[in-house]
């Protein structure tokens, strides 16, 4: 549809995969290794989007992470996020490194335009040991840029 997409993952079995369905489709998708903890991005974006890659990465980088894609977004981009949180209501059973705490997210966000904010419950596609979809509190949000 005429974007420019970059696919970033820290598995290179990912990319590769990417990359060869990116083939086998005719799209014009680049995909690259990189590790999303070094917040090093080197273009700018109009669009980043991270869902459900937070809950991976070392919990001393969130900030920077989270300043770098601000920082490689365009004025008048988007950055689309959706991770796992842990509430009082909802803590999470899952041993992830890093989950959101209560508007913790929407306070790295102070000055940007909120599309969508959202802190609700969902399930995972992960099932419980009774074969239940284990739920817990997702964070999704769409942030514009000040342009």
């Amino acid at each position: 549809k005429g974007f420019d997409v970059t696919a970033v993952d820290n598995n290179p079995q990912a990319v590769q995969n990417v990359n060869e369905l990116a083939r086998i489709e005719g799209l014009d998708v680049r995909a690259v290794e990189y590790d999303l903890n070094a917040a090093n991005l080197q273009d700018h974006f109009d669009y980043i989007v991270a869902t459900v890659v937070f809950m991976f990465l070392y919990p001393r980088f969130v900030p920077q992470v989270i300043a770098d894609m601000q920082a490689h977004t365009n004025p008048g981009g988007y950055n689309l996020i959706v991770s796992a949180m842990n509430t009082d209501d909802y803590p999470c059973p899952m041993p992830f490194s890093f989950t959101f705490k209560e508007n913790e997210l929407r306070d790295y966000y102070q000055g940007w335009e909120l599309a969508e904010y959202r802190e609700e419950p969902g399930n995972m596609h992960a099932t419980d040991e009774a074969g239940n979809p284990i739920r817990l509190k997702f964070v999704t949000m769409l942030a514009k840029k000040p342009e």
